[in-house]
């Protein structure tokens, strides 16, 4: 997958990590370009959880509508994992 760090300014995770903004890209940094898709996601307090990623060859790249699409799994999704990790905490 992408070989690099959110945390990186070039990264193309950047914009979804540091700002908040679901991101379409393309990541040339690999022998296949890749099409990539990176949105933020929250818990209910709009603490920043982490960022849902999909990635595939650029020759088949993500549409807009496929971004959205994206943001719509983050949103259902980010309730469950907020949960996972309070119970993975009050585990330890």
């Amino acid at each position: 997958m992408l070989g690099e760090r959110a945390t990186e300014p070039e990264s193309v995770l950047w914009r979804a990590w540091h700002q908040g903004e679901p991101t379409l890209a393309v990541w040339e940094l690999d022998y296949v370009e890749r099409s990539v898709i990176a949105v933020p996601m929250y818990d209910e307090t709009g603490k920043r959880l982490g960022v849902l990623v999909a990635d595939r060859p650029a020759m088949t790249p993500f549409t807009q509508d496929d971004l959205a699409s994206a943001v719509e799994v983050g949103a259902a999704h980010a309730a469950h994992i907020d949960l996972s990790v309070v119970f993975a905490s009050l585990r330890e």
